[in-house]
């Protein structure tokens, strides 16, 4: 197994632990891994484009003779098409950090209806005044994009009261949709 990025440490001692007896590799660079792909005769690459995408070794992984699966640590594969699924499997890591990022989300949408930095700033210069804040109840959320982070998103804007519209690529009905609802 290869770790293709470049903060493989963490996940190198978790793997260590949890599967003594599997050989990982790590490969830091995008030159590199096509080599260390042949040596080492891998079946399993983790891969993350740390790099930007122009340069990535798109080929090196998906034309390697031993490569048998490809897993991406982030939600696209595009970068990696076409590729033979007879052959190779391909999966990402998509809605892992949904939770995460939807908090962050609602954290600075909150931090704008607040102003929490400018009450920073005051507070900062000593200066005591009343500000001017603006609630999320009752204000609407446009959604992008309603996969696992999208929804997580719009349950927890749902919680502070908004109203959350979202709209998606290919049409389909979500749970919690009001009856009637449209779907784009």
């Amino acid at each position: 197994m290869i770790l293709h990025t470049d903060a493989a440490s963490v996940a190198v001692e978790t793997l260590n632990e949890t599967h003594p007896d599997l050989r990982v590799e790590t490969c830091n660079s995008y030159a590199g891994l096509a080599d260390l792909i042949e040596t080492i005769q891998a079946e399993v690459v983790y891969s993350v484009r740390f790099d930007g995408t122009p340069r990535f070794p798109k080929q090196a992984l998906v034309d390697s003779e031993t490569v048998k699966w490809i897993s991406v640590g982030g939600s696209g594969t595009d970068h990696l098409q076409p590729w033979d699924p007879a052959r190779l499997t391909v999966t990402n890591a998509a809605g892992v950090a949904a939770d995460m990022i939807a908090e962050y989300v609602l954290g600075v949408i909150l931090t704008f209806s607040l102003d929490l930095r400018g009450f920073a700033r005051l507070q900062q210069a000593r200066e005591w005044k009343a500000g001017k804040v603006q609630p999320v109840n009752r204000q609407t959320l446009l959604i992008l994009g309603l996969g696992k982070t999208g929804l997580a998103i719009a349950a927890r804007a749902k919680a502070f009261g908004m109203t959350t519209l979202g709209v998606r690529a290919r049409p389909k009905p979500t749970a919690g949709d009001r009856r009637g609802a449209r779907h784009r």
